[in-house]
């Protein structure tokens, strides 16, 4: 497909016709497009660096390139509620290539330079978090899970200083994060059902109802909020269930605190809009997931 744009982008009729044929054979969706973005667009610099990720067996498999949350193809609001899949068919990104793809061949040249420059940007932002994903490894030696370093990075991109941050993790597991935000100078605590570390600032109980001592700075969880965890409101309304978690956050934060969620399996149990409804604006960097194929998504909220 890429080469074939490059050619309708000069104006060739026979390529415009090939772009056509695959655009009707359905193989032209924007996921497809991505993909050809990871391996085939992009700067010398760019190819490199996309290259050796996908060359790498192992941590092209952990961390897919074309299954991530670009700001590309997935413009505005990442509609973290839905699977990367889900949010690349519902994104607003290429209907418009797509249309004007099917123009007058001149027409469409124009259209294919701009579509091949949004496949570069593509590539390029899929390079950066090749990067990312060169330092998410260095802790993934026994010393923290996946998606905690992703939790870990979002804190970070959002520019969190975690010396002497009030923090709260939900759901510590076996403390890998926690005592990692500790060593990092953050004062953490943890509130689990079932704690399965002994410590005095881990505090067993229910997130929704125990008595925390808030308001914090930082507020993580990672598989926590989702189906499968074991945390449910038991409600048969999705919508309620979302509003009361974010005014239970809400209740933890100050204006300018950060919530961080990362999730193992699913989406995010709530909309951007649900949590500007609620007081919390997303901040947008976007990370890489190991686990996007799973349709999880994870996200940061500022508290205003």
């Amino acid at each position: 497909m890429h080469e074939h744009l490059v050619h309708l982008a000069e104006g060739n009729t026979a390529a415009h016709k090939e772009v056509l044929r695959l655009m009707d054979q359905s193989s032209a969706t924007a996921a497809a497009l991505v993909d050809v973005a990871i391996r085939r667009a992009g700067d010398r610099q760019t190819r490199l660096a996309l290259d050796a990720h996908l060359q790498d067996f192992k941590w092209s498999n952990v961390f897919p390139l074309h299954l991530q949350e670009l700001a590309t193809p997935i413009p505005g609001d990442p509609r973290f509620h839905e699977g990367v899949t889900l949010a690349l068919a519902s994104s607003p990104w290429w209907p418009p290539h797509r249309d004007a793809l099917r123009k007058p061949t001149r027409t469409a040249a124009k259209a294919a330079r701009k579509l091949l420059g949004d496949l570069d940007a593509i590539a390029q932002e899929a390079a950066v978090m090749v990067k990312q994903i060169t330092e998410m490894r260095k802790l993934l030696d026994g010393t923290l899970h996946v998606l905690q370093t992703q939790a870990l990075l979002r804190l970070e991109l959002a520019g969190v200083t975690l010396a002497g941050a009030k923090t709260l993790e939900v759901g510590p597991q076996e403390g890998l994060l926690l005592n990692h935000l500790r060593k990092l100078g953050a004062d953490a605590c943890a509130v689990d059902l079932q704690p399965q570390i002994s410590a005095p600032y881990v505090i067993t109980g229910d997130f929704m109802h125990a008595a925390l001592p808030g308001p914090f700075d930082v507020l993580v969880a990672t598989a926590v909020f989702e189906e499968g965890s074991g945390w449910t409101l038991h409600l048969d309304d999705p919508r309620k269930e979302a509003a009361l978690l974010l005014d239970r956050f809400k209740s933890l934060t100050h204006p300018g605190s950060v919530v961080v969620l990362e999730h193992v399996g699913y989406p995010v149990p709530f909309t951007t809009q649900q949590a500007a409804e609620h007081g919390f604006d997303v901040i947008p960097h976007r990370v890489p997931s190991a686990v996007a194929h799973n349709g999880a998504r994870g996200c940061a909220l500022r508290r205003r």
